[in-house]
């Protein structure tokens, strides 16, 4: 997992307040990275926050996001990692709802952040690297996510499985014992659910904290 921080979050009149809705907007190709979407969800749900889920895939027509990102005071932000990078339509649905809301493109000056925070999160295969292999994915979320005025606070990867294309034997796959992470034909678990669970618990926690 990489590392999180947490930001006091501050009103308008710079007064201490605690938000209570969030945006989790993600894609998924087999499942893996809609499970952590859904642990998340329920941790914030229970935390009493409200909480909406918003799956992006190649079909969504962008041109008709059906929500407003000023309407929420914390986003997460999640893809499957492809080649080193989130999916298109995860960073598309960012811009183009950007450009559709507020009629202008991404901002040419510097960011002023408005005291709304934010994390990203991937599932990745981690076979040459681990975990290093989801650091410029989440980077660049981070970026898309700064653009729309949302401080990102933390991250948060782990390992997930993805089925090959063709038969296993047919192509020159590396064995099991040559991965980063051997064998994750079972990931992610409920260890990395539980990881997931209580990432988000300590970012709630600390927001508690800092602004009880």
């Amino acid at each position: 997992m990489i590392e999180c921080c947490t930001s006091l979050i501050k009103d308008n009149n710079g007064e201490n307040k605690l938000p209570k809705s969030c945006l989790i907007l993600y894609a998924s190709w087999t499942g893996n990275t809609e499970k952590i979407a859904l642990i998340f969800k329920n941790v914030f749900e229970r935390n009493g926050w409200s909480c909406d889920l918003y799956k992006v895939d190649r079909n969504t027509d962008f041109t008709k996001i059906p929500f407003n990102y000023d309407d929420y005071d914390f986003m997460c932000v999640g893809s499957p990692i492809h080649n080193s990078l989130p999916l298109e339509e995860v960073i598309t649905s960012l811009r183009k709802a950007s450009m559709e809301q507020s009629h202008k493109a991404l901002p040419h000056e510097k960011i002023i952040f408005s005291g709304k925070k934010g994390i990203t999160f991937a599932t990745y295969s981690g076979a040459h690297l681990g975990p290093k292999e989801a650091i410029v994915a989440l980077s660049w979320m981070d970026l898309e996510m700064e653009h729309k005025r949302f401080q990102c606070i933390g991250n948060f990867c782990c390992p997930g499985y993805t089925p090959p294309p063709v038969e296993k034997n047919s192509i020159n796959l590396p064995s099991e014992d040559a991965c980063y992470h051997g064998d994750i034909s079972n990931r992610p678990n409920q260890k990395d659910f539980q990881r997931a669970e209580m990432f988000i618990e300590d970012i709630l926690e600390e927001i508690a904290i800092r602004l009880g």
